[in-house]
């Protein structure tokens, strides 16, 4: 469902619905199936007072990121329960270029917007070595009908 700004609700990684900023991209899921991925995570809780000027200066490193060599995506999450808790997603490529945008002034930024969160964020990198879709539920469906 799109909402206001390019937002657009639905579940969550940690099952909150959450409003997501972008849109992955059918090549990014098609990239996931190829190869490893490596998927970084961050989780942040602030005040709810605080969470604009949060996602200000998180939009626009978040196009930055995009367009990084090795980003395949980057996605910036609201839960809609707790407008407190933010979730910056990206989608990278490989380790190298996932670590090059580590070590940049403008991940420097990140890990400043990190310290102002309430309680120590949770941050999570994943290497995603396969990934399905609708092919896995429909697998299950017609698995449980034969049954």
């Amino acid at each position: 469902m799109r909402l206001a700004h390019g937002l657009t609700k639905g579940i969550g990684p940690y099952g909150r619905r959450e409003q997501r900023r972008g849109t992955p991209s059918l090549i990014t899921r098609q990239v996931a199936e190829e190869t490893d991925v490596i998927r970084v995570t961050l989780r942040m809780a602030f005040h709810r007072e605080r969470s604009g000027d949060v996602l200000q200066i998180l939009n626009p490193m978040a196009e930055r990121t995009r367009i990084e060599p090795g980003c395949l995506a980057c996605n910036i999450y609201q839960d809609v329960r707790d407008a407190g808790v933010i979730m910056l997603e990206e989608l990278w490529r490989c380790e190298a270029e996932m670590g090059r945008h580590l070590r940049s002034e403008q991940y420097r930024n990140i890990l400043l917007v990190m310290e102002m969160a309430l309680e120590p964020p949770e941050v999570r990198f994943d290497e995603i070595a396969r990934s399905t879709g609708v092919e896995t539920i429909e697998k299950a469906r017609l698995g449980a009908a034969e049954a």
